[in-house]
């Protein structure tokens, strides 16, 4: 176990060059919308696609060694499942939150992402008492 924390610190020191940079110039905003209905997802700045690369990577990294505990601890499959989808949920939030996005643009997808885990922490299977 010991050898996954130091993956884990490790792939952390890893991406930190990219966390820790101080911001150059100023930070692109999306234009304003022409038309009220209209949501306008504009250029991204250099920093934010950074930190989503960053986010990206990590995710998978993080997926990768799940992938390798989950074989080699024959975890059961609606455990598995758990154990990947709530990974995956966490890191497209991260994703969504450092991409740019305004609170109105991503409050749909994170209430989507919080239904799913809701579900899938919510769902134990009790064995049938009679």
């Amino acid at each position: 176990m010991h050898k996954i924390s130091y993956i884990l610190l490790g792939c952390l020191l890893l991406t930190y060059p990219l966390l820790a940079q101080e911001p150059t110039g100023t930070i692109n905003l999306p234009p304003a919308p022409e038309h009220s209905g209209e949501v306008s997802l504009g250029i991204r700045s250099i920093n934010e696609m950074q930190l989503s690369y960053a986010v990206l990577f990590f995710g998978l990294l993080v997926l990768g060694l799940e992938f390798i505990i989950i074989r080699q601890n024959n975890i059961p499959a609606q455990d598995t499942i758990k154990f990947i989808v709530i990974t995956m949920v966490i890191v497209s939030t991260l994703f969504l939150i450092t991409s740019g996005y305004s609170d109105s643009q991503i409050a749909p997808a994170i209430g989507l992402l919080g239904t799913i885990t809701g579900y899938l922490l919510g769902k134990i299977d009790t064995p049938n008492k009679v």
